[in-house]
């Protein structure tokens, strides 16, 4: 009944514009961390290439790039899937069906890889469903920077690249979330550091002060020691960086676009006249206003709100009140 709750008394606060993408994806920003949902997709720019060592060393070592490349990945929500029953997400409902591909993972010695950490090379990556079966949620985490152009050898794994977290046992993803950078770091390393269960451990005293039934929820699924947890961290390898996409229809049109976009984007690009020049150009607000207001007339916004679509009524027209930020489903007519 909790979560029943929570989302009753969510739907009843009025929610400021800040607060939107947290309420709706958990954004953190501090954290720089965020949900990926069913029905969300991901698109993921990489700067293809080697890392290469030149005769001059270091600073003269260079990336050779083959070009960008981008691929998109869509996470699907796939009913009494999992091996209880439960429902389960993936990124190919397809391949699930199929069983999943083996995909090859060995260190340099040729030993198996842990599972936990898988560099993405493509969708296959994402849906191997031998590695991620029965995953019920995933979080996307962001590192604070990328490789340098003159950097001569790959980053070595998370912070210093953005990690795609998924987990199988229910409090999976708040396990997460209450570790640091060193301490993800830990969980997802290509090989298990031999302490990578004492970040999880002050993680998880934390989980059951804050939420003691979802702690023995985890504590029963990861087993003595977390034995039994298996999360999978998947990781964007070389120079890629992920934005998390969202569905709408733009001018009868479906469109993905960038978590983060907002009405004021939308009608930015749809404009003759840049509002925000004009303002910095001097135009006093109450007439910028008015202009505002007689060109956006014919504004329509809709957004679905349990199963429905109901228009966003402004009170004015303002840039501020076109800050209003996109959520799935919403309906922009200009």
């Amino acid at each position: 009944a909790t979560p029943l709750i929570r989302d009753a008394v969510v739907d009843a606060t009025p929610t400021v514009f800040d607060d939107v993408l947290r309420v709706a994806f958990d954004l953190d920003v501090d954290r720089r961390s965020v949900d990926v949902v069913p029905g969300q997709k991901i698109c993921v720019q990489f700067a293809g290439g080697r890392f290469r060592l030149d005769r001059g060393g270091a600073e003269e070592g260079r990336q050779f790039f083959g070009g960008v490349s981008e691929q998109c990945f869509r996470l699907d929500r796939n009913p009494g899937a999992g091996l209880d029953g439960a429902d389960t997400v993936a990124f190919s409902p397809f391949l699930e069906i199929l069983g999943g591909i083996d995909v090859e993972d060995k260190n340099k010695d040729g030993s198996p890889r842990d599972p936990r950490s898988r560099r993405v090379a493509g969708a296959v990556d994402l849906s191997d469903t031998q590695s991620t079966h029965n995953i019920q949620r995933y979080r996307l985490f962001y590192n604070d920077g990328i490789p340098a152009f003159s950097d001569v050898e790959p980053p070595q794994g998370w912070p210093d690249i953005p990690v795609l977290v998924a987990g199988r046992c229910p409090g999976s993803i708040e396990i997460f979330k209450r570790l640091d950078k060193c301490g993800i770091g830990q969980v997802c390393a290509e090989n298990r550091a031999s302490d990578w269960t004492r970040p999880v451990e002050v993680a998880f005293a934390g989980l059951k002060v804050a939420n003691p039934n979802l702690a023995a929820a985890f504590e029963e699924c990861a087993g003595a020691a977390f034995s039994k947890w298996q999360p999978v961290c998947h990781t964007f390898w070389e120079r890629g960086i992920p934005y998390p996409q969202i569905d709408v229809v733009i001018d009868g049109e479906a469109q993905s676009v960038e978590l983060g976009r907002t009405v004021w984007h939308v009608v930015e690009q749809g404009s003759l006249h840049r509002y925000a020049d004009l303002l910095a150009d001097g135009v006093p607000e109450p007439l910028l206003w008015k202009t505002m207001a007689r060109e956006l007339a014919d504004l329509r916004v809709r957004r679905r709100f349990h199963g429905r679509t109901y228009p966003v009524q402004f009170e004015s027209y303002s840039m501020r009140a076109l800050m209003l930020p996109l959520l799935p489903g919403d309906e922009i007519d200009r």
